[in-house]
């Protein structure tokens, strides 16, 4: 009975079967443009995708805490053998910190440009400003442990990235 009350609401919501040839067409034409138009609007939506994938969804990325660690090598030797190949940089400064009652050193990393699928910033608002910017962390993302999985055994070995 339900299969059957199925079938009768797809028939009912079908579209209606034309008359002749002309309203045969035009259906057809209707239908093509109603495809064309969601196929341009996937087009549009596509970039405003991979945006999105590429630089706010952030559920996957690494600390390089977590990569070292599976690398079984010490964080600070991850980070060298980074800045060393040229994947990442490091910039320095210093701040007043209220809790210490002294000037401390901070450092930011960040990274080079023609690595930048590996690595994401993730802007720490709440932290003190970094010279007048908002501090960021550096994150890795799966692609960029992958590729770190690769080298840093060579780099172990002493082999050239």
């Amino acid at each position: 009975m339900r299969s059957h009350l199925l079938n009768v609401e797809e028939w009912v919501s079908a579209p209606a079967i034309p008359q002749n040839y002309s309203a045969a067409l035009r259906a057809a034409a209707d239908e093509a443009e109603r495809a064309d138009l969601a196929e341009a609007r996937v087009a549009a939506l596509m970039p405003k995708a991979a945006y999105v994938d590429g630089f706010v969804t952030d559920a996957d990325l690494l600390s390089f805490r977590t990569v070292a660690s599976t690398l079984d090598i010490q964080e600070c030797e991850l980070r060298r053998l980074l800045i060393e190949r040229g994947w990442i940089y490091c910039e320095s400064a210093t701040r007043w910190s209220d809790t210490k009652r002294c000037k401390e050193d901070i450092n930011r990393y960040s990274e080079y440009s023609h690595k930048k699928l590996y690595f994401r910033r993730v802007e720490e608002h709440k932290a003190p400003r970094f010279r007048g910017e908002v501090m960021h962390t550096l994150k890795i993302t799966p692609p960029g442990a992958l590729a770190i999985s690769r080298m840093v055994p060579r780099w172990q070995v002493g082999e050239s990235a």
